[in-house]
């Protein structure tokens, strides 16, 4: 226990070890000082359970939810990773009130100057070539250790969506929408719900822009143009599905994997432009796309899996967690991150 110092009545006296308290006193004195220790850590939370954290040199916010006045920990956590030139707070702020609203957590990062290296897009992130994608990956392990999360999923606009799909691996399902990585980094079938739309003149559904430049520098940096149904069949062979179903609507194109091992649809919206209905908007026929309840929604309909930090440690045991080990390529497999403490967050692994 700490050692606990008095002051003293005379002038310019040294702090002295208190002596001559009861256990009493003792116990409410270190309760006080627990009291004020928990108020300096709490001193970036708002009463609407937002914090400002720090990773490093880089930030990010992250959205609690509220139960019986407090805020507390979360089964969910929803990585919102914005686009190019935006920010955090500026594109999820609404969003993140309906994550919590769910009873979930929120956290969104801030780019390199308001971009991320998600390859083929943007800006100085891009040019820089940053290990976006390990930046990520401690924020993933960070909201966990703070949250109690068993599950984390990533979305992404735009830039963020080119992000959230490099940076796939990490998370338990993606949501990317108006951007999306061509290569996929994925060892193991991951859930996703991919949007676009079909009037996008930013990011162009088919991959480049013919007898046009586009956006950022996005065709000097591709090797390959991919339409949009292109880069979904590629998740279908990664998600291992036997075949897929096209569902018409009004305003919308979808095809949904059929016999897969991982939910896997993509949906062309054919009134939207680069952009995203956040529900705080009116509805408009260039915002017919999906909205953040509908990707809510597919998160919560996505079983839950054995974190790659739990199939580590059943992998020492001589337990194969997952598919077949012949399935994977060492080369692409991701190091597990590493235990900031001695415990587990949530269930621990089975015996």
């Amino acid at each position: 226990a700490p050692t606990l110092w008095c002051l003293s009545n005379e002038a310019r006296a040294a702090p002295q070890p208190c002596s001559g308290l009861d256990a009493t006193d003792t116990r409410a004195m270190r309760h006080l000082l627990a009291l004020v220790a928990a108020a300096a850590r709490a001193q970036d939370t708002d009463h609407n359970c937002v914090e400002a954290l720090h990773l490093g040199v880089r930030r990010y916010h992250l959205w609690r939810p509220r139960a019986h006045g407090v805020c507390s920990q979360a089964p969910v956590v929803v990585v919102l990773i914005h686009g190019f030139r935006g920010s955090p707070l500026r594109a999820w702020a609404r969003t993140a009130k309906l994550v919590q609203s769910r009873g979930w957590a929120a956290a969104a990062p801030y780019g390199r100057l308001m971009s991320w290296n998600g390859g083929a897009c943007c800006g100085d992130a891009a040019k820089q070539n940053l290990d976006d994608v390990g930046f990520l990956q401690k924020l993933v392990e960070d909201v966990r250790d703070r949250t109690g999360a068993e599950r984390v999923f990533g979305a992404g606009f735009s830039n963020g969506g080119y992000m959230v799909s490099k940076a796939a691996h990490l998370f338990d399902g993606i949501s990317p929408w108006g951007g999306h990585q061509t290569h996929l980094n994925a060892t193991r079938p991951t859930p996703i719900t991919m949007h676009h739309g079909l009037k996008d003149g930013v990011v162009k559904v088919t991959g480049c822009c013919s007898g046009a430049k586009c956006c950022c520098g996005i065709d000097a940096r591709s090797d390959e143009c991919v339409h949009f149904f292109g880069v979904y069949e590629r998740w279908l062979r990664v998600n291992r599905c036997a075949s897929y179903n096209v569902v018409e609507s009004t305003h919308a194109t979808c095809r949904v994997g059929v016999g897969c091992r991982a939910n896997t649809t993509a949906c062309l919206h054919t009134t939207m432009s680069h952009t995203f209905n956040d529900l705080a908007r009116p509805a408009s026929d260039d915002m017919r796309g999906p909205s953040v309840v509908d990707v809510l929604d597919f998160f919560s309909n996505t079983p839950a899996r054995h974190h790659h930090r739990h199939r580590h440690l059943h992998r020492r045991r001589g337990i194969h967690v997952g598919p077949p080990p012949l399935l994977e390529r060492p080369t692409m497999r991701v190091e597990p991150p590493v235990r900031r403490s001695g415990f587990f967050v949530g269930a621990p692994p089975s015996k």
